[in-house]
């Protein structure tokens, strides 16, 4: 059986089928009318982070969430590769709120930040937004956080969109590193 080319009606609007409608179509068409969907879940194992610094690779992180262990003090630096449009990284802490802890996540000059990170003030000034502008923003500095859930998304092959939350007594910064 084969399928129109022109415009199908469909409770009475009339509808344009692309090459994929088409294809998906002839393919339940060509098997008596029967569609099979694959309805498993996908699991995806979380990645365990490290308490010291590390280089994030495509491989090892990206579409996985990281967990981010206490660390041992301050200059943890997670190093990011270059944006890939559409590559997603995943990073929740799972520490404690630890004297001159500091985590940030560096581009090493290979792009930049841009997005918005709400700021949760546990030192009592409430909440806040911090934004990261595409200019001269390669690095997201952390200072004693008590917990925190971000997102990067290759925007391009210059920028990551950035977002999620920061729980700490410290402003977070977006700074040129």
């Amino acid at each position: 059986m084969a399928i129109t080319t022109s415009n199908v009606t469909l409770d009475g609007l009339a509808h344009s089928l692309d090459d994929r409608d088409r294809v998906a179509a002839q393919l339940v068409a060509e098997n008596n009318n029967t569609f099979i969907a694959n309805t498993a879940v996908q699991v995806v194992n979380p990645v365990s982070g490290s308490a010291s610094a590390i280089t994030v690779t495509k491989a090892t992180h990206a579409g996985r969430t990281t967990m981010i262990p206490q660390s041992a003090g301050s200059g943890i630096v997670h190093v990011m590769p270059t944006p890939v449009e559409g590559v997603k990284y995943h990073f929740v802490y799972v520490g404690g709120a630890v004297a001159n802890e500091d985590i940030s996540f560096d581009l090493t000059e290979n792009g930049t930040f841009e997005g918005a990170i709400t700021f949760l003030d546990n030192g009592g000034s409430g909440l806040a937004t911090v934004y990261c502008t595409k200019t001269n923003n390669d690095v997201i500095d952390l200072k004693v956080p008590n917990a925190f859930d971000l997102t990067f998304i290759g925007k391009d092959t210059s920028t990551y969109y950035v977002y999620g939350n920061v729980t700490s007594a410290t402003t977070l910064t977006c700074t040129n590193g």
